[in-house]
């Protein structure tokens, strides 16, 4: 009897030894890609289906809803205006987060945010879409220079629309012109040597986009977009009437 106890033992301490060994270990859980409180992000958000590139603070977050502070903006059209259903994302850690306004009393914006269809953020330079002048002609041959317009600029090129088509190659070097008025008056004048990428064809006129040619022109290209990042930005205070109430995250319109 006492033998049938101690074979017995010996199999319950041999089986929770086993169980303990093979036991499947938990996978450990990916890091939340939801934002936490305090945090300052960068991102873009559609509105009168203009991008408008915005830096902002998460002030608040429940679940899937967070509640951000816009710090500024930066393109074409203000989000002033903006409604319930815009979307957007926010570029969290190495993913864009895509996200949908719920409600907006600027500079608080409640958004849902959609960890399920994160996607890789792509590195790439902020274009600043802002309207510039242009000159440009074909490195040695010719001298006589054609106008444009600029439409956007970033650390490593710009676009610009013209109506001088012929003039356009993918693959040449282009001696180029910036003003940072699109009148053309003011005294800054940028200039570099840039190669055609792509020339496009729309129902405005031909648009096209050139890179950097020469690196050593880089921190002039720089200064350039900072300049004109500069006068695009807009923060809520610029064009706010009143302070508007900070809206609650379990409440939207």
């Amino acid at each position: 009897m006492l033998l049938i106890l101690l074979l017995m033992l010996l199999a319950m301490v041999a089986g929770w030894f086993l169980a303990r060994r093979f036991a499947q270990t938990p996978q450990a859980q990916p890091a939340s890609l939801l934002p936490q409180i305090g945090m300052t992000l960068s991102g873009t958000l559609m509105h009168r289906r203009e991008p408008v590139h915005v830096y902002c603070r998460v002030e608040d977050n429940d679940e899937s809803r967070l509640l951000i502070r816009i710090l500024s903006e930066l393109g074409r059209t203000p989000l002033l205006g903006m409604r319930a259903g815009a979307a957007g994302q926010l570029e969290v850690k190495d993913s864009w987060l895509p996200i949908e306004v719920l409600n907006v009393s600027l500079p608080w914006v409640v958004v849902e945010a959609f960890t399920g269809r994160a996607k890789a953020a792509r590195r790439e330079s902020l274009r600043v879409p802002v309207s510039f002048s242009v000159r440009f002609r074909a490195q040695e041959l010719t001298r006589q220079w054609s106008r444009a317009t600029g439409i956007n600029v970033s650390a490593g090129g710009f676009c610009f629309s013209s109506g001088f088509a012929a003039e356009l190659r993918v693959g040449r070097l282009y001696e180029i012109e910036l003003m940072p008025d699109a009148a053309g008056q003011s005294g800054n004048t940028f200039v570099f040597l840039a190669e055609m990428r792509w020339v496009m064809r729309t129902e405005r006129g031909t648009v096209a986009g050139l890179q950097l040619a020469d690196r050593a022109k880089q921190p002039d290209l720089a200064k350039f977009v900072s300049y004109m990042q500069h006068r695009m930005s807009r923060h809520p205070e610029d064009y706010l009437l009143e302070t508007n109430p900070k809206p609650e995250l379990d409440h939207h319109l």
